[in-house]
């Protein structure tokens, strides 16, 4: 997602413009610190949808065979999770496994 372009017009009037630098500078703080913490929130959100997918995956593998009704609802649950996941998708690279060094 890319952030839109600002775009400020000074109007100067009666003897002077007012230098709005220091405010400015405070917007971009402000926008980099919402930025931020949109980015870290996106990232534990990925993270709570693969702590869930793995629980599951635990919780199929003790249970063993599911009858059929409790199997849809697994099933279901699953693809929940998977689309929230795909829905997030992997920007900051948490889900791509690292290459080892040669």
């Amino acid at each position: 997602m890319a952030i839109q372009e600002i775009h400020i017009h000074v109007h100067c009037h009666h003897g002077g413009c007012v230098d709005h630098t220091e405010q400015l500078e405070r917007m971009e703080r402000l926008i980099m610190t919402a930025t931020d913490n949109l980015t870290e929130l996106k990232t534990d959100l990925v993270d709570v949808f693969a702590d869930i997918d793995a629980k599951l995956d635990r919780l199929i593998a003790a249970q063993g065979d599911l009858n059929p009704e409790a199997q849809e609802v697994f099933d279901e649950i699953k693809g929940i999770v998977a689309a929230k996941d795909a829905e997030i998708g992997d920007e900051d690279g948490s889900d791509t496994p690292v290459d080892p060094e040669a």
